[in-house]
């Protein structure tokens, strides 16, 4: 090797020269995911959802993103590209912070790593000191990189230019802004929360509320008119009929989970329910700010498991069902992992409903008007 290109190599990556666009943009069709059980290579137009959130991400003006969106749809991407970005674009140090340190110990061996040293001009910033590569921790000769648990010791020790936080809602309470005044005084930070729905009132959803809180909305194939696509308000529909449940009431889900689709809130008409017509109708998709008082710097995001086209209709309304069939029983772990892991909401303790859907007066032991009882 040259002396020039010596020299080059050594320097490479010490003065970075920023990308003008975003990550979107940068990483589409060439950032390898290996860890990815769907798409090995990043491609933007497959999860349409994620792109304003990335580029909120990586955008100098918004210091603050909260996104909240279904268990499965690929939240953690977003923090694994903004990792892949300031290595390569805009370096510091960097908190990446999971529920306990076992889970950030996975999340580096498993995700971050691999990726890192799948794509070549991230390998190469890699430091060559082994020693440098902890468990929980990256020493790259420009920026370091900590993957920890939600625990007051990490949060109290470093200031951090990036901080991401997955699952913030499982944290002790406390911990989220223990974590957040480690950004404090340190220019052009940035904080990232990813999450499925919390608890109403808990700081993760109160960060969530005071940001833009856009909802995802997609147009119908009919009038098309856009709407936030959700199974709450009788939005997914099935076929009921003789065959709909059994002689003991049990439902016929051989019967049903054919007929399931999407019923449209302005003209009624129903939409097309294979994978092919509802990704394509996620690509004409967009966010609609409800928070019109929400500072121009912090944005937050919101889609339900409904407007993911890899996740079959039937599907989440079966476990919808059942999930209000075992409240009514006076089980109310599987609603609340529904409405938080699928819908992506608050879990509101109150006796209501996000969307007045089921009642929780019958929940509590009371019967309505017209039900059967024993004896």
């Amino acid at each position: 090797m040259s002396d020039r290109g010596w020299l080059a190599e050594m320097l490479y990556g010490m003065v970075p020269e920023r990308f003008a666009g975003s990550m979107v943009e940068y990483f589409d069709g060439t950032l390898r995911l290996p860890h990815s059980t769907r798409y090995p290579v990043y491609i933007a137009e497959e999860s349409p959802w994620l792109i304003e959130p990335m580029r909120a991400a990586n955008d100098p003006a918004i210091k603050r993103v909260d996104v909240r969106g279904p268990a499965g749809a690929a939240k953690s991407l977003i923090g694994e590209m903004h990792i892949a970005w300031c290595v390569d674009n805009d370096p510091g140090l960097y908190y990446y912070v999971h529920q306990s340190d076992p889970d950030g110990v996975d999340a580096m061996e498993d995700r971050i790593l691999p990726m890192l040293q799948a794509n070549d001009f991230l390998a190469k910033r890699l430091p060559n000191d082994r020693h440098k590569q902890r468990i929980a921790k990256i020493a790259f000769p420009h920026m370091s990189l900590y993957c920890v648990g939600a625990n007051m010791s990490a949060a109290q020790s470093k200031r951090v230019k990036f901080l991401t936080m997955e699952e913030p809602h499982m944290y002790k309470p406390g911990m989220m802004s223990a974590f957040e005044k480690r950004c404090e005084g340190v220019r052009n930070a940035k904080i990232l929360t990813l999450s499925t729905g919390s608890v109403l009132g808990d700081e993760s959803d109160n960060a969530f509320q005071s940001g833009t809180c856009e909802e995802w909305q997609v147009p119908c194939p009919h009038c098309r008119q856009f709407q936030r696509m959700t199974d709450g308000r009788d939005r997914l529909i099935y076929t009921q009929g003789e065959k709909t449940k059994d002689e003991n009431g049990q439902y016929n889900w051989k019967d049903i989970l054919p007929t399931v689709r999407y019923n449209c809130e302005h003209c009624g008409q129903d939409w097309p329910a294979d994978e092919a017509s509802r990704r394509a109708q996620a690509q004409q998709g967009r966010y609609e700010a409800t928070n019109p008082n929400a500072p121009e710097w912090h944005r937050s995001f919101h889609w339900e498991a409904a407007a993911v086209h890899y996740f079959p209709l039937g599907s989440l309304l079966m476990e919808k069902l059942k999930a209000s069939y075992a409240a009514k029983a006076g089980q109310i772990e599987p609603l609340r992992d529904y409405i938080q892991k699928r819908r992506a909401l608050a879990w509101d303790e109150s006796p209501t409903d996000a969307d007045g859907d089921l009642n929780f007066e019958r929940m509590k032991g009371a019967y309505l008007k017209g039900d059967p009882f024993e004896g």
